[in-house]
């Protein structure tokens, strides 16, 4: 089985319940992007899933889908605990007018360390979007210099008790600024979403890297990368294009892992390291419910 670490959902979403019972999916993370109706009145306007919707499924699949709410750096850092009271466990930032390392954004960061709420930046290039490079009337960013990896060092060193994930593994910063942060960094993972031909190249050279760990032992680059899609739930065709994205990673560590010494860590990436952050905060969640 695997989690699904980065995901969206689909407006009205459908033909759930065949993911959620499929024994090939363990959890899936649910990603915010109703606020991309600020940035472009286009696509994800009209197909991305409400926050309240997000937050309905989650309550419907308890420990199955699990939600992340927009980071919005354009409202007051009481934004964080506004999310975490409606439900969401984690948050996603992304389109930072300032660079996410930017002191006027550590009180966010103070507030969700506190409430044990992961964040999974948007980490490397801004998606091409059909805008003008220009500055953005809503106030939200376009320079993808704002997402570097290495943005996420001050962060991470600042606030050592709030996990930190770097969506898409930093490209194109991959193999200088991830690599760094990975090692300099316990409190930072990398996803490997939506880059599948450099993600397999870079996973085959660097996995076995090694980096500290949160206890002060030193372990491979298998204990910071989690398995990613990238693809909305919530429609029979989508959910299609998943399962076979599924089985392109599980034919892709089936055959390299057996020549490195990091094949007996598979299971870590599919779905143990997600789950070694996750088990907690939701359990925590689940009893002040």
């Amino acid at each position: 089985m695997i989690i699904d670490a980065h995901a969206h959902m689909y407006r009205n979403p459908k033909d759930l319940d065949r993911m959620v019972k499929s024994g090939i999916i363990e959890q899936v993370w649910l990603l915010d992007l109703s606020f991309y109706g600020d940035f472009v009145k286009r696509h994800w306007e009209k197909q991305s899933a409400t926050q309240e919707e997000i937050l309905e499924v989650a309550k419907e699949y308890r420990g199955f889908f699990i939600p992340f709410g927009y980071l919005d750096f354009r409202k007051p850092p009481e934004i964080v605990e506004e999310l975490h009271s409606r439900g969401f466990i984690g948050l996603k930032a992304i389109l930072p007018p300032k660079p996410y390392d930017d002191f006027s954004y550590f009180p966010y960061y103070e507030r969700a360390e506190k409430l044990k709420m992961p964040i999974l930046f948007h980490t490397g290039t801004i998606a091409p979007l059909p805008y003008k490079y220009k500055e953005d009337p809503k106030g939200l960013g376009k320079s993808s210099t704002n997402s570097r990896p290495t943005t996420l060092y001050a962060i991470a060193h600042s606030f050592p008790e709030l996990t930190l994930i770097g969506a898409h593994l930093g490209f194109p910063w991959i193999s200088e600024e991830t690599v760094k942060v990975i090692q300099a960094t316990p409190n930072v993972y990398f996803d490997f979403s939506a880059v599948y031909r450099v993600a397999s190249k870079w996973l085959i050279e660097h996995l076995h890297y090694s980096t500290p760990l949160s206890d002060g032992t030193f372990g491979g680059f298998s204990d910071k990368i989690l398995m990613a899609i990238d693809s909305s739930y919530g429609s029979k065709k989508s959910h299609d294009r998943i399962f076979e994205a599924i089985k392109y990673w599980e034919l892709f560590f089936k055959f390299h892992s057996q020549w490195y010494t990091w094949g007996k860590d598979v299971d870590k990436i599919m779905r143990g390291n997600a789950r070694k952050i996750m088990s907690k905060i939701v359990n925590q969640a689940e009893r002040k419910r």
